[in-house]
């Protein structure tokens, strides 16, 4: 475990250090009031048959925040409407680890300054149009003092080169990229966004136990915690309170330690979720999280 804390660590930094990122293709900046939105593609031409990532970015200014999946005390995640070919299908939402925000007596989830909702767009094998263009109808909540619905339309047009179907290579993600289509500094920036993508760990779980959320983790996390912030975040919204102090203590099976939460819901629902981490290191706030997945035995 200390080695994934180390590589989120680093992939963090290295976060930072390259925004504001360049993508293979983007579109011109839309303003949809206080935050600017564009699309933004992980390569500049697309062939029949491959996957490419795509991703709707949200910059903001100053002091203001938007949503996670789970928005916490209130808010709410983005809506996102994509208008594409026929036979052209897109995949689930990757979430960025949030932050916590503290608004007023509450807590939200989300995040600052920039958002980055990513999800992989997939050509069919007879694909036969010269360009894929794409469109999205999107919605948004901004945050600051007070929270403002805002929206936006936004095109993106790839072009579509069958003769690139032999020049692609499958990554780890299931999608695919091609180096020369894009610059270094594009594929190194969109490896980092990927790995700071929760994966799961191995040991950790979740279940709600009649009036209870249990999640459990292996023990090496306790050394983690002694310097660094462990925060349990489920998916489903309403479904803990956020405000509560979170002590992770020995659990009774060998081995392990766990959490044990009141759960807000009477019936009882999938728990799955992020076990967040945040350290201060030089006097900056690094986060990295990993995936508690629903026990069902």
């Amino acid at each position: 475990l200390r080695r994934i804390v180390n590589v989120f660590r680093a992939l963090t930094v290295a976060l930072c250090a390259c925004s504001p990122i360049a993508w293979a293709l983007e579109s011109p900046w839309v303003s949809s009031g206080q935050a600017n939105a564009r699309l933004l593609t992980s390569s500049d031409q697309a062939a029949p048959g491959e996957s490419i990532w795509l991703a709707l970015e949200l910059e903001l200014p100053d002091g203001w925040h938007t949503y996670w999946r789970n928005p916490g005390d209130s808010g709410a995640p983005p809506t996102l409407d994509y208008s594409l070919p026929k036979g052209v299908s897109i995949g689930a939402m990757n979430w960025v680890p949030p932050e916590i925000i503290p608004f007023g007596p509450l807590i939200n989830l989300g995040y600052k300054k920039r958002a980055f909702y990513a999800q992989p767009l997939k050509l069919p094998p007879d694909f036969e149009g010269e360009y894929l263009d794409i469109q999205l109808k999107g919605r948004w909540l901004v945050c600051e003092a007070v929270c403002i619905p805002e929206r936006a339309q936004l095109a993106l047009r790839l072009p579509v080169n069958p003769a690139l179907m032999d020049e692609v290579s499958e990554k780890e993600t299931g999608v695919r990229t091609r180096g020369s289509s894009a610059r270094g500094d594009r594929v190194a920036w969109l490896n980092t966004l990927q790995a700071l993508w929760p994966k799961p760990l191995p040991g950790a779980t979740v279940h709600m136990n009649q009036n209870q959320v249990v999640v459990r983790l292996p023990a090496s996390v306790a050394a983690v915690s002694e310097q660094a912030k462990l925060t349990y975040l489920p998916y489903a919204s309403e479904s803990i309170d956020l405000t509560l102090a979170q002590e992770w203590q020995l659990s009774s099976n060998s081995g392990l330690v766990e959490l044990v939460l009141p759960a807000a819901l009477d019936e009882p629902i999938d728990m799955t979720g992020v076990v967040l981490f945040e350290e201060i290191v030089a006097g900056e706030t690094l986060r990295g999280a990993f995936r508690s997945e629903e026990h069902t035995s």
